[in-house]
C-alpha cells in the first residue's frame, strides 16, 4: 500500500493487532514493514491479538520539508494473518492549513469545548472518560453538519446494556443504546454510540445524558464532519459542577478516516483521574489521539491541521507591547520632572538677595571720605544707629586704591565663596558736645 502525504512532520500507523501467524514466536519480527521516502521506520507487532487501533508503526521525528510517499509491505509468506489499518496520524505543516477544506475534526476528552456538567468523571487508560453516576451529563459545543459520538465498551463483571439520550440545540431527546460487555469478552474500542442527523452548518450544542443500567458510560471523542479546524473558533468555559474533571484545554484534531486516511493532532493524551480500569493498553500514553473505525465517518479528500496558539499568541503580543509602551511613557516623565525640578533649583541658587538695615529704606551713594571738607559738614539731627550696610550674597568685593585718603568705589568680581566685606561710610554727622559748668561750693555763714 502506498500513500502520497503532502508537506508535513510526524507520522503514526494504528491498527488491529493482527496474531502472529503458525511457527512464529514472539521475539520474532513483525510480518509487514513501513516506509517514508524509501526509508524503513520502526515496528511493533500486538501483545494481543484484535486489540484496536494499535501502533504498528510511526515516525516521532521531524521530517525533511517537503511531499513524502509511505508504504506498508505485508510479508506474504505469512499464511492465515490478516493485516488491518484503522488509522494514519499525519501532521500537516501550519503553513498548509488554509488550503484544506470539508475537515472531520476530532474534539477529544481534554477539549475545551467539552463539559463535564454532572457526575463523577474517571479516566480510562488516559484517553477516554467513564461514568456510572446516576444522570450523568456531558455537553460538547462544536461547528459543524454532523455529529458521531465514540465510545469504548469497557470490561466488566456484570454484562448488560445501559441507555442514554442526547440533544441537539434544545430539540427533543433522542434515545440511544450503549452496549455492555458480553461474556468473555475483552474491551472493543472505538465503537460509535450515535450519531446525529445532518445538521445546517454552523454552532451547535451536544447535550448527552446516560440514563442508567449495566454498561458505563464512555466518551472517547466526537467526530465532527466539516468542522472547524481552529480552536478559538469555540470559546466554552469549563464547567464548575460538583463532580466533575476539571477540563484542561487542548487542541481539536482533525482526521480522514478510512485505510488511507490522515489526521492531525498537536499533543498527546492528558493526564488520567482516579477510578482507571485495568486493562491492557491499545495504544501507548504518549502517542496522539486518532479516529476511530473508518466506515463511521465519511472520507474528505483532504488532510487538515489544527491551530490552537493564535489567540495566546495575540494575547501575549498585546501585552508585551502595552506593557512596553507604558514603560516608555513613565520614563520620559520621569525624566521631564528630574529636568523641571533641576531647572527650578538652579533659578533659585542665582536669585540675588538684598539686606539692608536703614530706617529709610533707600541705598546712599557710596563717597570717598577724602573728597569731604569739614566746611561741607553740617549738623544733623539723626538718630544713632543708622549706618547702612549693603552686600550681594555669594559676592567678593574688591577696591582699588587711588590715594590714601581716597576708596574707589566697588565693583563686582567672579562669583566665590569667599567671606563677605561690608564697608562701613562715614556719613559726617556729628554730636553736639555739651558745655561743662562748673559751680563752686557754696560756703555757709
Amino acid at each position: 500500500m502506498t500513500i502520497s502525504l503532502g508537506p508535513g512532520s510526524q507520522l503514526l500507523v494504528q491498527g488491529t493487532a493482527p496474531p502472529l501467524p503458525p511457527g512464529r514466536g514472539e521475539a520474532e519480527p513483525p510480518f509487514w514493514t513501513c516506509a517514508i521516502d524509501g526509508r524503513t521506520i520502526p515496528a511493533s507487532p500486538g501483545p494481543l491479538p484484535g486489540l484496536h487501533r494499535w501502533p504498528l508503526c510511526g515516525l516521532p521525528q521531524e521530517l525533511p520539508e517537503g511531499d513524502h510517499v509511505f508504504t506498508i509491505d505485508v510479508d506474504r509468506s505469512a499464511q492465515g494473518s490478516t493485516f488491518y489499518v484503522d488509522q494514519i496520524t499525519y501532521f500537516p505543516l501550519e503553513d498548509v492549513r488554509d488550503t484544506l477544506s470539508n475537515p472531520v475534526v476530532i474534539i477529544d476528552i481534554d477539549d475545551p469545548a467539552v463539559e463535564y456538567l454532572r457526575g463523577r468523571w474517571s479516566t480510562d487508560q488516559g484517553n477516554a472518560r467513564w461514568s456510572t453516576d446516576p444522570d450523568a451529563r456531558i455537553r460538547v459545543n462544536f461547528t459543524g453538519t454532523k455529529a458521531n459520538w465514540v465510545g469504548r465498551v469497557l470490561r466488566a463483571d456484570s454484562q448488560g446494556d445501559s441507555s442514554g439520550t442526547y440533544v441537539v440545540d434544545g430539540q427533543d431527546p433522542v434515545p440511544f443504546r450503549i452496549r455492555g460487555a458480553r461474556p468473555g469478552e475483552e474491551r472493543v474500542f472505538g465503537g460509535i454510540l450515535f450519531e446525529t442527523e445532518r445538521l445546517p452548518m454552523g454552532a451547535h450544542t451536544l447535550d448527552v445524558a446516560w440514563e442508567g443500567g449495566n454498561a458505563p458510560f464512555t466518551f472517547d471523542e466526537l467526530l465532527v464532519q466539516d468542522g472547524s479546524i481552529m480552536a478559538e473558533a469555540i470559546s466554552v468555559a469549563p464547567s464548575n459542577s460538583v463532580g466533575s474533571s476539571p477540563v484542561d484545554p487542548a487542541p481539536v484534531e482533525s482526521t480522514l478516516a478510512g485505510s488511507s486516511s490522515s489526521s492531525t493532532s498537536l499533543h498527546p493524551n492528558s493526564t488520567s483521574q482516579t477510578g482507571e480500569h485495568e486493562s491492557s493498553q491499545p495504544r501507548s500514553a504518549s502517542q496522539p489521539l486518532i479516529s476511530t473505525d473508518p466506515s463511521a465517518i465519511p472520507k474528505p479528500s483532504t488532510i487538515t491541521q489544527t491551530d490552537t496558539d493564535n489567540e495566546g499568541n495575540q494575547q501575549i503580543i498585546g501585552a508585551i507591547v502595552g506593557g512596553t509602551l507604558g514603560g516608555v511613557a513613565l520614563l520620559c516623565l520621569t525624566i521631564l520632572l528630574v529636568y523641571f525640578m533641576m531647572a527650578r533649583h538652579k533659578a533659585k541658587t542665582e536669585e540675588p538677595h538684598l539686606n539692608q538695615t536703614s530706617n529709610s529704606g533707600t541705598r546712599p551713594a557710596l563717597q570717598s571720605p577724602g573728597s569731604l571738607s569739614h566746611a561741607q559738614i553740617s549738623p544733623l539731627s539723626i538718630e544713632i544707629g543708622s549706618t547702612v550696610a549693603y552686600h550681594r550674597k555669594g559676592s567678593r568685593v574688591t577696591t582699588t586704591p587711588e590715594s590714601s585718603s581716597s576708596l574707589g568705589a566697588p565693583t563686582m568680581a567672579q562669583r566665590s565663596a569667599q567671606r563677605i566685606i561690608v564697608h562701613h561710610e562715614d556719613s559726617g554727622a556729628r554730636m553736639e558736645q555739651p558745655v561743662a559748668l562748673h559751680v563752686p561750693p557754696a560756703y555757709t555763714p
